[in-house]
């Protein structure tokens, strides 16, 4: 197992489980006569990054809701640091952050959580497919009152205030935290570290480590509905970790992101991960994955289709190949007798050489045609792109985001 440096007290991470952080046995789940994952198993050491991709609507999504406990699972095994997710629920759901997705008022698919609160941001109820609470303002606004001595009290002053509970800590609420958009980064920080429990001193160090950490601090006392989506995407990953988290699960995190913010939250999962944090992680897009992950599962139909990491997939991609175009008739038949080819066209007089693309493989190949004294017209060539690949793997090209 590759050993990892020791946790940051920004980026958490506990001590290396010896065995798989998470463990999938035989899982299946349906939604009436819709069968959503049918038999998956999967194995994800500690302290890696696992990519679960696959096209929209495959149960990527139901995958992380059962690992997470938000969703119990048919049939099969599902083990999150040893603790089986339909009876030791709370003892998943305390050992975890998830990052998830939701869906706005019209149905469009909404990258952040903290966009479906923007949307509502005063109802109690679910979000998404319902397995998902929102934590409800009213009841749980958590500012911290420097004059008090324990900051899981509510509410922001008013001209008529109403007596509020403290927040007592709750797994599934504080695995599930969502950002409120009236509230400061600063204080949806400090309401995330009181559901995990923390006393005063120590969730104000929390927070002040997060802030630091994600780059917040300077918009730590501006209301999240300011926030761009880069940025709210990094309160979205500072909350999830505030109670310093095994694993972390990300459904499609960089979903609607600009390429720069793209990035950013690219070297923080690296940056968790290099931590010690378990990061599993869904996505459509192929080269996230390919960056990311130290190891990849393609889910589709509701079966992984394939399974390894980011160059062992590739490599199931067909190879490359040079595409040479001829003028003359009896130039392209001499080179169709002297080349192997993978695809000839009569017609268009073109022929296609497979390679690898390297280097060394083409100089081979010129000096092949050199020795026959083949003349080419044109000559291009072709490595493996995105749809070869996911061709490959899925059988259907063009399934995937772009």
């Amino acid at each position: 197992m590759m050993v990892r440096k020791a946790a940051s007290p920004i980026f958490g991470g506990r001590a290396l489980m010896r065995h798989s952080a998470i463990s999938v046995t035989g899982l299946r789940k349906a939604f009436g006569s819709q069968v959503v994952l049918d038999g998956i198993d999967l194995h994800v050491p500690p302290g890696t990054i696992f990519a679960l991709l696959g096209p929209s609507g495959v149960g990527k999504t139901t995958m992380l809701q059962i690992l997470s406990a938000q969703l119990r699972p048919d049939s099969g095994e599902v083990r999150v640091l040893g603790h089986d997710v339909a009876t030791e629920a709370d003892a998943v759901r305390s050992a975890v952050g998830v990052v998830g997705q939701c869906t706005v008022g019209d149905g469009r698919p909404d990258a952040r959580v903290g966009a479906c609160i923007s949307a509502a941001p005063a109802t109690v109820g679910t979000v998404s497919n319902g397995t998902m609470p929102t934590v409800t303002r009213a009841a749980e606004a958590m500012l911290t009152d420097p004059q008090s001595t324990d900051p899981r009290w509510a509410a922001p002053q008013s001209a008529n205030p109403k007596p509020i509970a403290p927040i007592s800590a709750d797994p599934l609420k504080a695995s599930l935290m969502l950002v409120d958009p009236m509230l400061t980064g600063e204080q949806n920080l400090t309401r995330a570290a009181a559901l995990h429990n923390m006393g005063v001193i120590a969730a104000r160090h929390r927070v002040a480590d997060l802030l630091e950490g994600f780059d917040l601090r300077e918009v730590a006392q501006n209301p999240a509905f300011t926030y761009s989506e880069g940025t709210r995407l990094r309160l979205d990953l500072a909350m999830a970790l505030a109670g310093n988290p095994h694993v972390l699960f990300l459904d499609e995190p960089t979903a609607g992101l600009v390429p720069r913010s793209r990035h950013q939250v690219w070297e923080i999962i690296k940056r968790l991960a290099a931590n010690g944090v378990t990061v599993f992680l869904t996505t459509q897009h192929l080269d996230e994955a390919g960056h990311l992950a130290d190891h990849i599962a393609v889910l589709d139909r509701g079966t992984v289709t394939a399974e390894g990491t980011p160059d062992e997939l590739k490599r199931l991609a067909p190879a490359g190949h040079v595409r040479m175009s001829f003028t003359d008739p009896g130039q392209f038949e001499m080179a169709a007798r002297t080349l192997p080819t993978l695809m000839r066209d009569d017609n268009a007089f073109v022929l296609h050489v497979p390679t690898t693309g390297d280097q060394r493989s083409l100089k081979a190949l010129l000096d092949q045609l050199d020795e026959a004294l083949i003349d080419v017209d044109r000559l291009t060539v072709h490595t493996p792109d995105p749809d070869d690949v996911l061709l490959a793997l899925t059988g259907r090209p063009h399934a995937f985001a772009r």
